[in-house]
């Protein structure tokens, strides 16, 4: 019995949830890439956790998903569809659980290191998490690496 099913058969209720979803990742041991290198300033406090690389790796199937629509509609100049909105709204809950609960645990596990010249935490490349600079919180919330950040978590 594998070990989702043996979780399934105790709490029922966890079946069909993102829950199973991150058993899944976390089973299978295939993360996905997180492809920002690290900068200037940025200290490596440590390594993302299995349970942090999972949630981050099914945001990423989310970010996926929502891209696929997006550019149906955009690429085919085709309305969304009732259902098409639907889903995005329901990507758009799982993501914001996914991402809660990834930095929850970070925060949990290296938030000490947020101190002096450090703004705060972010993840890159290797799934290292790291103090960000001040050059980094001083970025507007709409530049390129910004934004690469928000749509990879």
């Amino acid at each position: 019995m594998k070990k989702i099913e043996q979780v399934v058969s105790i709490f029922p209720e966890v079946e069909g949830t993102v829950i199973t979803e991150l058993l899944e990742i976390i089973e299978a041991n295939e993360f996905g890439d997180i492809d920002l290198a690290i900068e200037a300033g940025e200290t490596v406090v440590g390594e993302m956790n299995t349970l942090e690389k999972a949630a981050y790796t099914c945001n990423q199937t989310i970010a996926s998903k929502v891209e696929k629509i997006l550019f149906k509609a955009i690429a085919g100049r085709e309305r969304m569809t009732a259902e098409d909105c639907e889903k995005l709204k329901a990507f758009e809950r799982k993501s914001s659980c996914l991402k809660s609960l990834m930095w929850s645990s970070i925060n949990t596990r290296f938030g000490s290191e947020v101190k002096g010249e450090c703004h705060g935490l972010g993840i890159r490349d290797g799934f290292q998490v790291v103090t960000l600079s001040q050059k980094e919180d001083e970025e507007s919330s709409c530049s390129p690496r910004v934004l690469s950040i928000m749509v990879g978590m």
